[in-house]
C-alpha cells in the first residue's frame, strides 16, 4: 500500500518541517497498516500517536502533538509516512488475523480482547474511549463541564478522544465543545501551551466533522467566531467543507476585516484575487505574493514580482525576498543565481549578515573566495558613506585584524566597534590601543551613572595591560590619579576604582 510518495510528503508538510521529519524516522515505532491507512507512534518529547489515511488521492495525517491540533501536516506524519515507504513494515498477516478472529465465538473474542487490553494500555484507553463514547448523555455532560478550567485542563485531552471516535455522529456535540472551550482557552495561565493546543484540536476536530455533511449556517459560524477569537480559527481545513458557494460567502462576511479576507480567498484558491487584495494593503506583503504566485505552479511570474519588488523596496524591506529568490533558484538547482540574488542584496544592505549569508551559500556551491573582494570594495563604499563598523566586523571574523583597525581609523567607527577592535590588535599596537582606552575611559566616566563608571573601569584595566606591554607603568599611575583628581565630587567612581585595586 504506496498510494502517497515522498515527493507529496515534501509538498504537505513543506522542506523545512519534511527535513525535520525525515530525521525522526528512527524514532518511530509500532507501524502497523490498515485498509487505508497507517499508524505509528512516534517518540519526540513525548511519544506522539500518528495516523495516515488515504483520502480522495491524497494523504489525510492526524497527530497528537501540538504542531498538528490546527490541521498541519507535522513532523511526526512525515516520519510515519517515511518509514512506511522505506520499507519498515509490521511483523504479522492482518488477513490472517481476521480469518482468525472469525472463527471464535463471542465468549472467547471478549476474552482475548481483555487479555490484551490488560497486557496494552494503549490499546485499552482506545476501548474505554470506544465505550465512553456509546454513552451520549455521559459525553455531553462531560462537553459542557469543560467550561470550569481545571475539569478543562484534565479532562480535555479525552473529551477530544471521545468526540473523534465518530466525527459525523459527534458533529454537533464536537462544535458545542470548540464554542465551551473557546470561552476557557485564552483566559488559562499555562506556559505548555496544552489549553491552547486542545482548542485547535477542538477546531481541527469540527473542520473534519464538517465533512461530507456541513451544516448549512458554516460560514456564519467561523465568520462569527473569528469576530469572538481573532486569529485562532484557520480557514483552510473547512475548505473541503464550505465549497466554492460557502467561501465566497465568507469573504462576503469578512466585510473590513483585511486578514479574514485574505484566509478566505487564499482558501477558495483564487491566485488572481489574493495577488489583488494584498496588493491593497498599504503594506504590501510582497514575499507572500511571490510565494502564492509560486505555490500555484507560476514559478517565472514569481521571480520577476520578486525581483522586482527588491528594487522598488528599501533594503529593509528586501531580506524575506531575497531568501525566497534563493529558495527558488536552489529548488531549481541554479545556485549562480541564487548567488546572485545575495550579492544584489548585499549592494543593497552592505551588513555582515548578508556578507556572512552570500559567504556560507558560496562555500556550500563551491564558488568563494571569487565574489569575496567585490563584496569587500561594497562594504569600503558604504564605510565612507557611514561608519565602518559592518567592515569591520566581517574582517575580525575573518582575523584581519589589522586590516580591520585601518579601516576604523580611515572610516571612523562606533565606540564598541572601536573597542572590539582595540581588543584584537592590543598586543601588535599596544601604545595606538593606549589611546582608544583613554578615550572611550573618559566618555563612560562622563556619564556619570554607576554603570558608566564600571565600564570605565573594564577599559582601564585594558589600559593597564597596554601600559605592561609597553614598560610604562608610571605614565598609567599618574593617569589614574589624574582621573581620580578630576573625578573627585564623583565618590560612586572613586568606589569603583577602589574596589577594582585602582
Amino acid at each position: 500500500m504506496t498510494w502517497f510518495s515522498e515527493d507529496e510528503l515534501r509538498a504537505l508538510a513543506g522542506n523545512a518541517v519534511f527535513q525535520r521529519g525525515r530525521g525522526m524516522v528512527g524514532k518511530v515505532e509500532d507501524l502497523g497498516g490498515l485498509v487505508d491507512g497507517v499508524t505509528a507512534v512516534v517518540v519526540g518529547s513525548e511519544p506522539y500517536r500518528v495516523g495516515l489515511k488515504q483520502r480522495q488521492g491524497t494523504v489525510e495525517a492526524r497527530c497528537t502533538c501540538p504542531f498538528a491540533a490546527d490541521g498541519a501536516f507535522c513532523k511526526h506524519a512525515v516520519a510515519v509516512g517515511l518509514a512506511w515507504l522505506r520499507g519498515v513494515k509490521p511483523v504479522g498477516d492482518q488477513g490472517l488475523v481476521r480469518k482468525y478472529l472469525d472463527e471464535l465465538d463471542k465468549e472467547e473474542l471478549v476474552e482475548l480482547v481483555a487479555n490484551e487490553a490488560a497486557r496494552d494500555a494503549s490499546l485499552l484507553r482506545r476501548l474505554s474511549l470506544r465505550a465512553m463514547a456509546k454513552q451520549t448523555g455521559t459525553l455531553s455532560g462531560r462537553v459542557d463541564a469543560l467550561a470550569q478550567e481545571q475539569v478543562f485542563l484534565e479532562d480535555a485531552r479525552d473529551v477530544l478522544d471521545l468526540l473523534e471516535e465518530d466525527l459525523n455522529a459527534n458533529r454537533d456535540l464536537i462544535r458545542r465543545a470548540v464554542e465551551v472551550m473557546a470561552e476557557v482557552a485564552p483566559d488559562i495561565d499555562d506556559e505548555s501551551g496544552a489549553a491552547a493546543a486542545h482548542l485547535l484540536r477542538a477546531i481541527a476536530l469540527y473542520a473534519r466533522a464538517c465533512v461530507p455533511d456541513a451544516p448549512e449556517q458554516l460560514p456564519e459560524w467561523i465568520a462569527g467566531f473569528e469576530k469572538k477569537l481573532p486569529g485562532w480559527l484557520e480557514i483552510r481545513p473547512f475548505a473541503e467543507a464550505l465549497g466554492e458557494d460557502g467561501l465566497r460567502h465568507l469573504v462576503e462576511l469578512a466585510g473590513d476585516d483585511r486578514k479574514f479576507r485574505e484566509q478566505a480567498v487564499e482558501a477558495l484558491g483564487d491566485v488572481d484575487e489574493l495577488v489583488s487584495l494584498l496588493a491593497e494593503d498599504p503594506r504590501v506583503d510582497h514575499v507572500r505574493i511571490a510565494k502564492a504566485l509560486y505555490d500555484a505552479g507560476r514559478v517565472d511570474e514569481a521571480i520577476e514580482r520578486a525581483e522586482h519588488s527588491m528594487t522598488e523596496l528599501p533594503a529593509t524591506r528586501c531580506g524575506e525576498l531575497a531568501e525566497f529568490l534563493v529558495g527558488v533558484h536552489l529548488e531549481a538547482d541554479r545556485p549562480a543565481q541564487a548567488s546572485a540574488v545575495l550579492e544584489r542584496f548585499l549592494w543593497r544592505s552592505p551588513t555582515k549578515q548578508a556578507y556572512d549569508q552570500l559567504k556560507e551559500l558560496c562555500e556550500r556551491i563551491g564558488t568563494w573566495p571569487e565574489p569575496r573582494k567585490r563584496v569587500l570594495r561594497v562594504l569600503r563604499a558604504s564605510a565612507r558613506e557611514r561608519q565602518a563598523d559592518q567592515l569591520i566586523d566581517v574582517l575580525l571574523a575573518e582575523d584581519e585584524a589589522t586590516q580591520a583597525w585601518d579601516a576604523a581609523a580611515e572610516f571612523g567607527c562606533s565606540q564598541s566597534a572601536w573597542l572590539r577592535v582595540a581588543d584584537r590588535v592590543a598586543e601588535d599596537r599596544p601604545a595606538e590601543v593606549a589611546g582608544v582606552y583613554r578615550l572611550l575611559a573618559a566618555d563612560c566616566v562622563k556619564q556619570a551613572s554607576r554603570d558608566g563608571y564600571r565600564q570605565a573601569v573594564v577599559l582601564l584595566k585594558k589600559l593597564r595591560r597596554v601600559h605592561e606591554l609597553l614598560e610604562s607603568d608610571e605614565e598609567f599611575d599618574d593617569y589614574v590619579d589624574g582621573l581620580r583628581r578630576d573625578n573627585e565630587r564623583k565618590p560612586a567612581f572613586l568606589d569603583e576604582l577602589r574596589k577594582a585595586g585602582l
